[in-house]
């Protein structure tokens, strides 16, 4: 019986030996697995990001786009793997500092295109809805946006078809992109100029913001100025100064000096001596 119970403890014990092998063989090939997997992964180049596509440039250059973007690859994650690594590349981070980089972008987004091990980024220019000068001839002007945001230099320019914001100095403004004025207030000039324009045939060369409760001072091609509020509506207003220049001004036009909207529902004008 002894003998027999040996003999069992053997077979026991060579089975278990067998299986320990067998899982000592099947753990050493998982973590080889493991290990070149990890290596092929995250340290072995086949997984960088092959190219970077650019999308929605119109004044900005793609080449310097990509420029910034590259830059992250020098950069590491977790003091350890390569952002060139596609599968850590900082998409976030990567566009805020391309956003800081090129004032003239409104909106930007990067995001990875897994086959190719591309890196995809779409670009939303800010566009130009007039131009902000100082009033010395000599002085800068810049582009604003329909936001009121300025983000580049522009040359000065007086037309029918610009719309054109003038100031006392923009000397305070220092860098680019900067909340200048308000969507409201850019909304309000660029309505006053096409209404008028429309219904007077009349051109608005210059606006100027007098105050902060909403006058605004539009200078015009034909040599007179006219007072607008932002607090009423700008065709209305376009719609009055119709009414006044045909009914009561009519041969006076050509010597006005100025035409008051500003009061609700009235209107004041002013001829120069002697017109």
């Amino acid at each position: 019986m002894a003998h027999h119970v040996s003999v069992h403890d053997h077979l026991r014990q060579k089975r278990a030996h067998k299986q320990k092998k067998r899982l000592i063989l099947y753990s050493s090939f998982f973590i080889s697995v493991f290990i070149g997997l990890f290596y092929v992964l995250f340290f072995s180049g086949y997984c960088d990001v092959r190219s970077i596509a650019v999308s929605g440039t119109e004044t900005i250059q793609t080449d310097a786009v990509r420029v910034v973007v590259a830059d992250a690859f020098t950069e590491r994650s977790l003091f350890i793997f390569s952002n060139k690594n596609f599968l850590f590349f900082p998409t976030y981070e990567t566009a805020r500092a391309v956003k800081e980089k090129f004032p003239a972008i409104d909106s930007i987004t990067i995001s990875r295109k897994i086959w190719g091990a591309e890196v995809v980024v779409a670009i939303v220019e800010r566009k130009p809805a007039g131009i902000v000068c100082g009033k010395p001839q000599q002085d800068a002007c810049m582009y604003f946006d329909p936001g009121g945001v300025v983000f580049a230099m522009a040359p000065r320019i007086v037309g029918a078809s610009v719309l054109r914001i003038e100031e006392e100095s923009l000397g305070e403004i220092t860098s680019f992109p900067a909340q200048k004025y308000s969507a409201d207030s850019i909304g309000f000039v660029t309505l006053a100029k096409r209404h008028v324009r429309e219904k007077t045939d009349i051109t608005i060369e210059t606006f100027v913001f007098l105050n902060e409760y909403g006058d605004v001072e539009a200078r015009t091609q034909e040599g007179f100025l006219i007072l607008l509020s932002m607090k009423q509506d700008a065709e209305l207003q376009a719609q009055i100064l119709k009414n006044l220049l045909s009914a009561e001004i009519k041969d006076h036009a050509p010597n006005l000096e100025y035409i008051d909207l500003r009061v609700e529902n009235r209107a004041y004008y002013k001829v120069k001596s002697g017109g």
